[in-house]
């Protein structure tokens, strides 16, 4: 075990930088490997995501990693920011704007929200994100994609795929199978609502190839908002293990943290049988899904269940297709913002992918303005962790 679980690395110096990063329960040695960025002036990095790239991409195997560049949460103009590592996380490409072209395009000026990645087969990536409707526009805004060439640097035009529906996880090519449709794809959504029209959806779709392009074939609700009165489900994050989806849904009630609830369901039958699952000591907001090279799944997320901050925390679930016993979580990573008694601070929303050997990588990022924390307010950072900080007993064993 380190002597302190923040050296080694970036040493004594990064301490002192950070300020405020939590502390990790004796055993476990969440690191601090590099900051990816520090965004300029008032500018903010948020809602990060990162995934690891195709053979034949340009940056064969490498991870890409991409997030929200504004000055605020919402509400304000924004870029989709992308940056590259060739070395695990190591180290990262000069920032640039995600698309090739902005000016004079249906995303320039806006407030393009929670970006997610995606890799096909093919080794094209794909990028979602949402956009708020612009007054007097109706159908204006909505979940929107674009797709990146394997041997290109940024992604073409954005194209709309719902107008009433946001997004909050990633895209997810469903593996191929016998006798089943081919090239499918699931892209989870949610729309809002103090009815029961609202709630946590999936948008299936066929992937193109030749065209680059997701083309809808079906939508499916997968929880209906309003049940019990006062719950909304929002921000589902999907991933596949054998043959079977299995999402997590962010839930709240009255506007208050709520548990997290597991979907699991067979997505080659043409009606999907929903099972659910809460998760009582699980009080998620936003969270990301990691199907490990083991079959296991990284849930990673913010915590709702702390009582005057939102830090980010992690669990490693050893048999995913079982009902999920959470026991402890990791904490992971805390900038310190949203201390004060009943403000909830805006930095967790977090995004992993495993890195060498046994060891994951997650984004977290520094929400704090430059004023309160010039050093490393608008900043980017990649934490890393290994399968002993969450199962100290374990090692490698197939998820089922």
């Amino acid at each position: 075990m380190r002597s302190s679980p923040y050296l080694g690395r970036l040493g004594a110096l990064l301490i002192a930088c950070l300020l405020a990063v939590t502390v990790v329960p004796s055993g476990a040695s969440p690191t601090i490997t590099v900051r990816i960025t520090q965004e300029a002036g008032s500018l903010e990095a948020r809602f990060p995501d990162v995934v690891r790239l195709s053979a034949g991409d340009r940056n064969s195997n490498g991870l890409l990693a991409i997030w929200h560049r504004s000055e605020g949460h919402q509400g304000h103009s924004s870029l989709l920011m992308i940056s590259n590592s060739d070395d695990n996380g190591r180290s990262w490409s000069t920032p640039e704007t995600a698309f090739g072209a902005i000016s004079g395009t249906v995303i320039e000026g806006r407030d393009t929200r929670d970006p997610r990645l995606a890799v096909m087969p093919s080794g094209h990536v794909v990028l979602t994100f949402f956009m708020p409707e612009l007054q007097g526009q109706p159908g204006s805004g909505g979940l929107w994609y674009a797709v990146k060439q394997p041997l290109d640097r940024r992604f073409g035009t954005a194209v709309q795929l719902h107008a009433g529906m946001a997004s909050h996880g990633s895209a997810l090519p469903i593996a191929e199978k016998p006798g089943a449709p081919q090239n499918q794809v699931l892209i989870p959504a949610y729309s809002g609502g103090d009815s029961s029209a609202g709630g946590a959806w999936y948008i299936r779709a066929t992937w193109q190839e030749d065209q680059m392009r997701l083309q809808v074939t079906d939508v499916r609700k997968i929880m209906n908002n309003w049940n019990p009165p006062g719950r909304r489900y929002s921000e589902p994050h999907l991933v596949q293990v054998a043959d079977t989806v299995i999402g997590v849904v962010r839930a709240e009630q009255n506007g208050n943290g709520s548990p997290a609830i597991v979907v699991k369901w067979d997505p080659y039958l043409a009606t999907p049988n929903y099972s659910y699952q809460s998760l009582p000591s699980v009080i998620a907001s936003s969270h990301h899904l990691l199907v490990t090279s083991c079959g296991n799944v990284l849930f990673t997320y913010g915590d709702r269940g702390a009582t005057d901050r939102r830090p980010t925390v992690g669990l490693l679930i050893e048999r995913p297709l079982e009902t999920w016993v959470p026991g402890s979580a990791l904490s992971i990573y805390d900038s310190g913002i949203g201390a004060a008694p009943g403000a909830l601070g805006d930095q967790a929303n977090p995004a992993s992918v495993e890195g060498a050997s046994t060891t994951f990588l997650t984004l977290g990022f520094n929400a704090k303005d430059k004023v309160s924390d010039p050093q490393n307010g608008g900043s980017l950072w990649v934490i890393e962790t290994t399968r002993p900080d969450y199962q100290p007993d374990e090692g490698c064993s197939v998820g089922g």
